[in-house]
């Protein structure tokens, strides 16, 4: 019979500090879950070695919830835990079959594990989302909870296809959204939010049009953003000379990016008391930000016009689209590349009207 050599197991929590942070900022973020789960000195170790913010947290509460790392490499810090199977009074269950059963389980399990992830790894959460028909009725407690564990949100996503106005001014009214708002209504019924202000940098919006007709253009020439997607837009030709007549005069400093569709459009009453160049198709301008996951908004001819303060924008409207929609688009700061060949169509209009620069 051969013998079989002991191996005796290394007691990693004696080792000098230094070296046992080395280690533990060698393991990746589940593993890092797997060892500060061992004991409370575990714990405590893992959350003096992880640095202050070292990670972006992104939640997603559904019926099935998603909390994820996404750095250099993606961690999803839920499914290994999914099917699992623990032993609860005379039966054994997983995770994965209780939240398909009870959706109040699955947002109170969401919070409780966002708030432990967050206090080992010493990091907030930075995108959240919510798919409200997923987790009915809850909606307004996520936004509570949310609100309590931290001063402000930098990206926040809602999906909400029977929104009512008070779940969407209980957003407005209770989160502080820094970078990016996006929100996604599909339903018939009107809304009317109170206490909204648009000063994150990015705005998307998309939904039926009696679900976004409480956006006016008085709230978009308030806005203070960088990027602003509506789709289905309650504004007219009218609107938008207003709001590019405002803009002339120094109104929306920091919009680098405007897009959106809308139902009448003349473009003698859209470029009326402006003083404009129209631009043929010779020219093309590329506006890219690191926002912009599906690419840049390029734009062929169009309609140049400058403000007070001399800075050039562009803007044309496209051709008009199925249900009798025109597509708007207006960019400034953009780069200016000259073409060998030129495309005086109005189908030399590229990247289409509507970037959906915050999914």
């Amino acid at each position: 019979m051969e013998l079989v050599q002991v191996i005796r197991p290394i007691r990693i929590l004696y080792f000098p500090i230094i070296v046992l942070y080395q280690i533990i900022r060698e393991l990746n973020p589940i593993e890092l879950i797997d060892f500060a789960s061992l004991s409370n000195r575990c714990r405590i170790v893992v959350k003096s070695a992880v640095r202050r913010n070292s990670f972006e947290l992104s939640v997603r509460f559904h019926k099935i919830p998603q909390v994820e790392i996404c750095e250099e490499e993606y961690y999803d810090l839920v499914e290994p835990y999914l099917d699992r199977r623990y032993h609860h009074l005379d039966s054994v269950i997983t995770l994965r079959t209780y939240f398909q059963s009870y959706e109040m389980v699955s947002v109170i399990w969401t919070q409780l594990w966002t708030d432990y992830i967050c206090s080992i790894f010493n990091c907030k959460v930075h995108y959240l989302h919510i798919q409200s028909d997923e987790c009915s009725g809850a909606l307004l407690s996520i936004v509570e909870w949310l609100k309590n564990r931290q001063e402000s949100i930098p990206e926040f996503s809602l999906t909400d296809p029977n929104s009512i106005s008070e779940n969407l001014s209980s957003v407005f009214r209770n989160l502080d959204i820094t970078n990016s708002l996006c929100l996604s209504m599909f339903q018939s019924n009107l809304i009317n939010p109170v206490d909204f202000k648009f000063n994150m940098n990015f705005v998307f919006i998309e939904g039926h049009l009696p679900s976004v007709k409480w956006i006016t253009i008085d709230n978009l020439l308030a806005s203070n953003c960088m990027h602003f997607c509506l789709y289905c837009s309650p504004f007219t030709d009218v609107d938008l000379n207003r709001f590019l007549k405002e803009w002339v005069n120094g109104s929306n400093p920091r919009l680098n990016a405007l897009t959106m569709f809308v139902k009448e459009i003349d473009n003698t009453i859209l470029i009326g008391e402006l003083d404009v160049e129209e631009r043929d198709g010779s020219v093309e301008r590329i506006y890219h930000h690191p926002q912009l996951h599906c690419g840049s908004i390029k734009m062929r001819g169009g309609t140049d016009v400058r403000n007070c303060n001399g800075i050039l924008a562009t803007f044309k409207t496209g051709r008009m689209q199925a249900g009798g929609w025109w597509p708007f688009t207006m960019i400034s700061n953009y780069l200016q590349c000259a073409l060998s060949s030129p495309d005086l169509s109005v189908s030399g209009y590229d990247a289409g009207p509507i970037i959906p620069f915050l999914l």
